[in-house]
């Protein structure tokens, strides 16, 4: 792919994320990186979902920020037509211990990193540490807490770990 060029997917709740998110894509964006996050997708209209499920099949890896905010859940409407629609997304992630009735509750944020196992897209999952200050709108919840331990939780249970949590946007080249 090095004619084309690489391209990234960097998922996370705007709400906790936005500012670590955006100083990674400042960073990341090259002329061979193309860098996108999900509200350039929802400019292009239609089911987010489904523009979700395009994009990051093309894509070559994703960024997964998982914290304590799990975000909105798309219509079950939506989630049924992308497992007709995609069988096999239904049966890799089938395999990988996943139910349909687990994807019915699954958030936009948690499917963007599901879609990338379910297309076999290098997956890197970033937590915060606890010290780490969120965004002015952060607003977690018992319950979004708990779907994203959850959604950690059955990531482990396929040997997708998170890397060391990170401790502020400094995303500066190590020095030695």
């Amino acid at each position: 792919m090095a004619d084309q060029g690489v391209r990234l997917f960097i998922s996370c709740v705007s709400d906790e994320f936005r500012e670590y998110r955006d100083a990674l894509r400042r960073a990341l964006t090259m002329t061979n990186v193309e860098v996108k996050i999900q509200e350039d997708l929802k400019a292009l209209g239609g089911d987010t979902l489904s523009t979700l499920e395009r994009y990051i099949e093309q894509c070559d890896a994703v960024v997964h920020f998982a914290g304590e905010m799990a975000g909105s859940t798309p219509a079950a409407s939506s989630v049924e037509d992308l497992l007709v629609r995609r069988p096999d997304v239904e049966a890799r992630l089938a395999k990988k211990g996943v139910q349909a009735d687990t994807l019915a509750s699954v958030s936009y944020t948690q499917w963007e990193g599901w879609l990338a196992i379910s297309f076999d897209k290098d997956l890197l999952i970033v937590v915060p540490a606890g010290s780490v200050d969120r965004g002015s709108t952060f607003a977690p919840t018992d319950e979004s807490r708990a779907s994203q331990a959850e959604h950690l939780e059955r990531l482990k249970a396929i040997d997708y770990y998170a890397r060391p949590p990170f401790t502020s946007s400094d995303i500066s080249p190590c020095k030695s």
